[in-house]
């Protein structure tokens, strides 16, 4: 029986959460009714991962020489080509603004098309209809899902698929002590996280707000910073600088670490001893169920899907946004009481291997998808 060819649409060459999350679901090579191939940016860390995968990869950009997007008659065309060429059977967009495209092709493509939605933002009525072409949307939390239906979205149409996490690759584990070595801090300090792309949606301003708040009063804490920016807009330069700011002025920066990338990010939060995620939106937080699953503390904001994840004062401890005295606070409560960290930690790992297990969630994707083939 021949395989039904499946291609995931990527917009950018970043291997962000959104990128991880779908790879980890379709890195099977158990999959005897599936084919997939990546449709993606030519260079850059979401190749080089297809690579080592060993993922058929359809080198693609959405842009032209000099930077700018494509026009719909080139894009119309180009996947035209694509779709025959390679005999693609379905075409799944990866992020919400690449499934307003498939939608957008809809009419011109006979394959189904269907997207992942990983944000909340405020749709035109155009943009919303397009995502109403695809076949099926994947909303990547409840919250997300109701936001979007709030606007517009044919709620026949859409369903909640969470991410799933991969328990071996998070497995909880002995804290090694290598990533004190790598920063060259004392073996007893400890270390506050914070995974993720820098910029304002996750708001580390206030993380660093807080942390020169409380430094005083947890005297061997230093704060990690595991991410890079990716926009180059003047708004976000300035956001990274400022945190570097603030950290000069409380004169912290002996105790400030940034990482930039990694990609052994396991490592790092098994040897951490607290996340802290102070984000203002997020529909819902891959770092939440990866720090989760390692046994790692959590204190985030109470935004889009992370009520479902976690619960305030059972599994995490979640806060409004942009509160930094709170966090502050909170930080240094946890700090002072290694019991409450152990409980919440505990909570949170039986929660994600309930709800949120890799195989459960991949499963409904792939029901999905067979439902349309």
């Amino acid at each position: 029986m021949p395989k039904h060819k499946i291609a995931i649409l990527f917009e950018y060459p970043t291997l962000n959460g959104g990128e991880r999350s779908i790879l980890s679901m379709i890195a099977d090579s158990n999959r005897p009714l599936y084919e997939f191939v990546a449709i993606a940016p030519l260079s850059g860390r979401l190749a080089r991962k297809l690579k080592e995968l060993d993922l058929p990869h359809l080198p693609y950009d959405f842009r032209d020489g000099n930077g700018l997007k494509l026009s719909q008659e080139r894009l119309q065309n180009s996947f035209r080509k694509i779709v025959s060429v390679h005999n693609i059977d379905l075409l799944h967009a990866n992020s919400l603004a690449m499934g307003r495209l498939t939608g957008s092709l809809v009419p011109q493509l006979s394959i189904q098309c269907t997207a992942h939605l990983r944000d909340m933002m405020k749709l035109s009525r155009s943009a919303m209809s397009h995502l109403n072409r695809n076949a099926k949307l994947v909303a990547v939390s409840s919250a997300t899902r109701d936001f979007h239906i709030a606007q517009g979205l044919e709620p026949s149409r859409c369903a909640t698929i969470y991410n799933g996490i991969d328990s071996e690759e998070f497995m909880p584990g002995k804290k090694s002590g290598d990533l004190k070595k790598e920063l060259g801090i004392r073996d007893d300090a400890f270390l506050i996280l914070n995974a993720g792309q820098i910029c304002l949606r996750k708001a580390q301003d206030v993380l660093v707000k807080a942390f020169a708040e409380v430094a005083d009063r947890i005297p061997y804490a230093h704060l990690v910073l595991a991410g890079e920016r990716y926009s180059t807009k003047q708004e976000s330069v300035k956001f990274e600088q400022s945190l570097d700011e603030t950290i000069r002025d409380a004169r912290l920066e002996k105790r400030f670490h940034k990482l930039g990338f990694r990609d052994d990010i396991a490592a790092v939060m098994r040897d951490c001893d607290l996340l802290v995620h102070t984000a203002r939106q997020e529909p819902l937080g891959r770092v939440l169920l990866e720090a989760a699953t390692t046994r790692m503390p959590i204190i985030a904001t109470d935004v889009g899907g992370t009520r479902e994840i976690l619960e305030h004062n059972f599994s995490a401890i979640l806060l409004t946004t942009d509160n930094r005295s709170a966090f502050a606070e909170a930080m240094e409560s946890l700090y002072r009481n290694p019991e409450k960290r152990n409980q919440l930690s505990t909570n949170a790992e039986k929660r994600i291997a309930e709800k949120f297990r890799l195989h459960d969630q991949r499963e409904e994707l792939f029901a999905m998808w067979n439902n349309l083939l």
